[in-house]
C-alpha cells in the first residue's frame, strides 16, 4: 500500500497547510478516517521518506514533519485536488445553469 491510501494523501495536504509539522493527535482530529488509518499512513509516508517523525516524544506527544521531497508532493496533491474541484463546480455549474430567452 502506498499513496492510493486516501489517509496518506490527506495527511501530507494537512501538514502542509499546517505549516510542515504537527503532532499526531492533531493529524488525527483533522484526517478523516481516525486514529487507525492516521497511524496507517504515517507508517506509509515514513516509508517513503515523505515525512520523519520526532524520535523523542516532547509533552507526551509525537511530531511529525515533513520532508523535503514530501513538502514538493503535498503541494502537488493540493495543485490536482483543486483542478478536481474546479473541474465538479463547473459541471455542477452546467447543470444548474437558468437560460433565459428574449422573446
Amino acid at each position: 500500500m502506498g499513496l492510493e491510501q486516501k489517509s496518506a494523501l490527506q495527511v501530507l495536504e494537512t501538514l502542509l497547510e499546517l505549516g510542515g509539522k504537527t503532532n499526531v493527535s492533531i493529524l488525527i482530529n483533522s484526517v478523516i478516517g481516525g486514529q487507525k488509518s492516521v497511524y496507517s499512513a504515517i507508517n506509509v509516508l515514513e516509508d517513503l521518506e515523505l515525512i520523519n517523525s520526532d524520535q523523542k516524544i516532547i509533552r507526551g506527544r509525537r511530531y511529525i514533519y515533513l520532508t523535503p521531497i514530501g513538502e514538493q508532493i503535498a503541494y502537488k496533491i493540493i495543485e490536482i485536488t483543486t483542478i478536481l474541484e474546479s473541474q465538479k463546480f463547473q459541471k455542477r455549474e452546467k447543470k444548474t445553469k437558468i437560460y433565459s430567452y428574449d422573446w
